[in-house]
């Protein structure tokens, strides 16, 4: 009954290894350099990236995912949509090296985290929408060609300053990504592969907008809520604290992991047909997927953290910082079948409510931790499922 092919579990090997060496390279500077400041930081950068990483694309992965199907060619189309975000990353290089020259002659600040929010927020956008492209058009399999060395480099390089006994630098952890990035302007530019056409740009831009521009929103919503505890610890709390709910959410992202794996290899399925069934066997085998990785999280952060000497242990802020991320998990998994729909504008009205109720419990208590961060995340992703399941029902999505 809960049989997964073969194909699933490449895909999902590979994907595991590629997001374990994301998720594990920030823990091996606490490892190897016990350096908790620049921990904190490459997990701000982190963060910060993930909220602009949204809307970079003005929705175009979103769009290319629900439109396919109605297209007879479907590689030429998601060329064609590749070629426009080209377009966008370019303009958005330009814009950025522009600003930065004129204005380091009349601002004294550091650049440094806001280039590297840039690098890593253009490297993000551009595995994100492949992802999607080469699901759609050949294997899925071949994203991890691209990101598995990246992230390879980055830990070799750590590896390497730690054996010589060097001190190691915020802009170092960022150094293949930005060889990444120069190899890809400089292939898209020889192989001519930005769309020009202002026009053609204007027409899949407006078009991403009009089906995407609630996702977006909601994006936002999501992506704050689940960052604005590391963001705001790394302002305005002490280290030790944001260490812990950094590594915390760090170590339940291999939920997120699974749940992402899950999404991405079955996203065709779910979006090729508009049929009104949730499939029972799926979601089975995706509850079950959840299950066997939470058992995974909970034996990992006692023994890892231990390894580490943080000596981290399932309290209070793991079990609110877990209800969270099953929440989310299972309203994700929900809110496939809403956008399949193009009920966009549900999921706003949904992460919207969420929201408020994030920054009500948060105003409530005043006096602010990381256990009243955890709470606030908790209650608000719980509702946020309700309304999601809520919303499915009233579409009449039947599971069988």
């Amino acid at each position: 009954m809960f049989k997964i092919n073969s194909d699933f579990y490449k895909f999902t090997t590979l994907n595991i290894l590629d997001k374990a060496i994301a998720y594990v390279t920030p823990l091996l500077i606490l490892h190897f350099f016990n350096d908790i400041y620049l921990y904190t930081s490459i997990e701000f950068v982190y963060s910060m990236t993930l909220i602009i990483n949204i809307a970079i694309d003005f929705g175009l992965r979103g769009y290319m995912n629900y439109s396919f199907r109605f297209e007879k060619k479907v590689e030429d189309y998601t060329s064609s949509i590749i070629k426009t975000f080209n377009f966008l990353l370019l303009i958005y290089s330009i814009l950025f090296i522009s600003i930065f020259l004129i204005s380091k002659n009349y601002l004294q600040i550091d650049y440094t985290i806001i280039y590297l929010i840039f690098v890593r927020g253009i490297y993000l956008s551009i595995i994100n929408i492949y992802r999607v492209y080469f699901r759609l058009n050949s294997n899925p399999i071949y994203i991890f060609i691209i990101s598995i060395p990246i992230q390879i480099f980055t830990v070799i390089l750590i590896l390497i300053f730690y054996h010589f006994n060097k001190q190691f630098y915020l802009h170092y952890f960022f150094i293949s990504i930005l060889i990444f990035l120069i190899c890809y302007f400089i292939k898209i530019i020889l192989k001519k592969e930005i769309q020009f056409n202002l026009f053609e740009n204007i027409k899949f831009i407006k078009k991403s907008l009009k089906y995407y521009w609630a996702i977006i929103f909601s994006s936002i919503i999501s992506i704050m809520i689940g960052n604005y505890a590391k963001v705001y610890s790394y302002l305005n709390l002490s280290e030790i604290e944001t260490a812990k709910i950094s590594f915390l959410l760090r170590t339940l992202m291999l939920i997120q992991l699974m749940h992402s794996s899950f999404a991405a290899f079955n996203l065709k399925k779910i979006f090729s047909n508009s049929s009104k069934v949730m499939s029972k066997k799926l979601f089975y085998s995706y509850l079950i997927i959840l299950l066997f990785s939470s058992i995974l999280v909970m034996i990992l952060i006692s023994a890892y953290s231990k390894y580490l000497n943080l000596n981290y242990t399932i309290d209070l802020t793991f079990i609110f910082l877990y209800i969270y991320v099953l929440s989310w998990c299972i309203g994700a998994y929900f809110e496939q079948y809403i956008s399949k729909f193009n009920k966009n504008i549900s999921i706003l009205y949904n992460n919207l409510i969420s929201i408020a109720s994030y920054f009500m419990v948060i105003y409530y208590y005043k006096d602010i931790s990381i256990m009243v961060l955890s709470f606030a995340m908790a209650f608000s992703s719980l509702i946020y499922l309700i309304l999601t399941i809520i919303r499915v029902n009233k579409l009449n999505i039947k599971i069988s």
